[in-house]
């Protein structure tokens, strides 16, 4: 069977149309198995009609032989009827007031995977700049998976690509304190395959930032190795039915093989195969918490490794405490915005790394976060990198966080103190 978007009858939408004014709505889509429209139209003569139940009986009259295209066999909207009846020469009115939110954003889950899945085969082909389907991976599709997950502490974002349709594409979900970018750190993320048979929820690494640092040659071995290793981490955890080891994404290009190399744990539904939407978002809820517990665990394994200064027998909300501090300073992006905003000069000694070590040196700078970890009643959800954080030398921020944490000012105080003694 084919899908909506193969839709190119003007005369089949017109007989749907003249049986819709025969038999009156309420029969009409009672006859054909499918509810009223939430909010998209088609405008024919000053007259509207529910327009995913105009397509799906354009569709059968354009092609008897094949089996009708019931409601559940397609996803209405702009990426996929709009498109296919505007095609046509018809209007498509956009009522969000009609009954319900628009049919992207508040449509479930379910529907939302199921329309990228059943439509990108086809939107491949056409042009990528200000395609339907473009914008909903961009803004529809993450707009229902921010709706689930509920949490400020989350961002969500969605690429068909950038000037091209991707190989494969994506919707993140970025813990902000660990990354909010899907070129480094490590996130949860949809990834459909290019043939749209299959879409993959998986606990999964930047590539881009593995490259720069590994280089093309190596940067497979990496990504596979770090997720064993991050699968070690989650042993104590229920991986029960979910996979691990590289994906199958039927793709080539640099970055589907870092996508597939990089999965840590994952699940994957086929298009024709869909589980209901309480098993979907019980399944992203899932994997939200897998994602917390690697980040708790990956904090543990970076104080393991650096020595950092939490007291044995420390209060437990202390230590986790600390670890959202140093999570912070550790998120990349964060510390180069901070160098952005504040310069090249330790805030407290006030030397610049470059007039002691050269050019080279530019990079040792530290970012700090000034909030004293103490005060942190929770994980923090929003930072700045100009007002949250300062700049410092490795001495210097060593010193700060050194016993009770030291302000900015306090440890300039300290510096002119020692000095004037001498």
């Amino acid at each position: 069977m084919s899908g909506i978007l193969d839709l190119t009858s003007r005369t089949a939408v017109l007989e749907a149309i003249a049986e819709f004014d025969q038999l009156g709505r309420e029969r009409f889509l009672a006859e054909h198995n499918f509810g009223p429209a939430l909010s998209y139209f088609i405008v024919h003569e000053e007259r509207r009609y529910d327009s995913k139940a105009i397509a799906g009986v354009a569709y059968g009259n354009q092609f008897p032989e094949d089996s009708p295209l019931g409601a559940s066999d397609f996803s209405g909207g702009h990426a996929t009827v709009q498109v296919a009846l505007e095609r046509l020469g018809f209007t498509v009115s956009h009522d969000p007031s009609n009954n319900e939110p628009t049919a992207a954003v508040g449509s479930a889950l379910r529907d939302a995977l199921s329309q990228v899945l059943g439509n990108l085969v086809v939107a491949r082909g056409e042009r990528f700049a200000r395609h339907p389907l473009a914008d909903f991976i961009r803004n529809d599709l993450p707009s229902v998976v921010r709706a689930i997950v509920a949490n400020d502490g989350y961002q969500v974002e969605g690429s068909p690509g950038k000037g091209n349709w991707a190989e494969v594409v994506w919707v993140c979900v970025f813990d902000r304190r660990v990354t909010t970018t899907a070129q480094e750190g490590f996130f949860l993320v949809y990834l459909f395959d290019p043939a749209g048979d299959s879409v993959h929820l998986s606990l999964n690494q930047g590539t881009t930032a593995v490259i720069r640092e590994a280089t093309l040659r190596r940067y497979v071995d990496v990504l596979t190795a770090t997720a064993a290793r991050d699968k070690g981490l989650l042993a104590a955890h229920d991986l029960s039915g979910l996979s691990t080891g590289p994906l199958d994404l039927g793709g080539n290009n640099t970055l589907t093989r870092g996508y597939a190399a990089g999965n840590i744990v994952a699940t994957s539904y086929h298009a024709t195969d869909l589980p209901l939407e309480a098993l979907l978002v019980r399944d992203l809820e899932r994997m939200l918490r897998l994602y917390q517990e690697l980040v708790t665990s990956r904090d543990q394994l970076s104080d393991d490794a650096e020595d950092v200064s939490i007291e044995v027998g420390a209060p437990a909300i202390e230590a986790r405490r600390m670890r959202w501090h140093q999570r912070a300073e550790r998120n990349r992006r964060l510390a180069r915005d901070a160098k952005r905003a504040h310069g090249d000069r330790c805030m407290v000694c006030d030397q610049r790394m470059n007039e002691i070590y050269g050019e080279q040196a530019g990079a040792f700078l530290d970012a700090h976060h000034l909030k004293p970890f103490a005060q942190l009643d929770g994980a923090p959800t929003s930072l700045d990198p100009k007002h949250d954080f300062a700049v410092v030398c490795p001495n210097c921020h060593r010193f700060l966080h050194k016993g009770p944490p030291f302000t900015i000012a306090e440890a300039r105080a300290t510096l002119r103190r020692v000095a004037s003694a001498d």
